[in-house]
């Protein structure tokens, strides 16, 4: 995906053995793309009942290992 407006793209990878979801942002503003496409997956993912997600973020200098996003 690719949005001008922030001269970013993202790839968005699913896997679902695993049931997880890969998103990876690149470009100018990459943390501003990064909210809107978790905004819509937040909005989407609120629209089922009784959906429970965990939301992970990798270490920056530790890319394997992931924490609670809000940590």
């Amino acid at each position: 995906m690719e949005d001008e407006s922030f001269n970013s793209s993202a790839v968005i990878i699913t896997d679902n053995e695993s049931r997880r979801i890969s998103i990876y942002v690149n470009g100018e503003q990459k943390r501003d793309y990064f909210a809107v496409i978790r905004k819509k997956f937040q909005e989407i993912n609120n629209s089922f009942e009784k959906l429970n997600i965990t939301e992970k973020i990798p270490l920056p200098d530790k890319p394997d290992i992931t924490v609670s996003y809000k940590h």
